[in-house]
């Protein structure tokens, strides 16, 4: 996991921060760890298992999954380093696959619920500006 290769060196991040965003993990939790990491390592300070449980402390999400034992596995799960960006990628990749499903999604329920004042070329033009705003999101 890209989170435990992090943890194990924080130099990984600076690889993949500059494309992945804490919104682009599927797992909330995994989006405020993924933050919380960026956080201390902007403060100077190494991410490691222990920094980590200090900054989520009472979070819930992070208590029912079992704090400290939960981040550790992380680590125990870590890809290599060399393939850290790669992975960083796919979890990009697939962020971007979920907002498109969403953007289908609005398009079928405006198509099937739009009255006639709302005509099809006018839903066509907000779909298009939707798909090329998410066109933009480029690695």
């Amino acid at each position: 996991m890209i989170l435990g290769a992090i943890l194990i060196n924080n130099r990984t991040l600076y690889n993949i921060n500059e494309f992945l965003l804490p919104e682009h993990f599927y797992e909330p939790l995994h989006g405020k760890i993924y933050k919380s990491i960026n956080l201390i390592i902007s403060k100077g300070i190494s991410a490691t298992v222990i920094s980590l449980k200090n900054m989520l402390g009472n979070e819930p999400s992070f208590e029912e999954i079992g704090r400290v034992d939960y981040l550790a596995k992380l680590t125990t799960l870590a890809l290599s380093i060399v393939n850290a960006n790669e992975y960083g990628k796919i979890v990009y990749d697939l962020a971007l696959r979920r907002y498109l499903i969403e953007i289908a999604e609005k398009i079928a329920t405006n198509a099937y619920s739009s009255t006639l004042a709302d005509t099809a070329i006018s839903q066509i033009e907000t779909a298009e500006s939707q798909l090329y705003d998410l066109g933009q999101e480029e690695l």
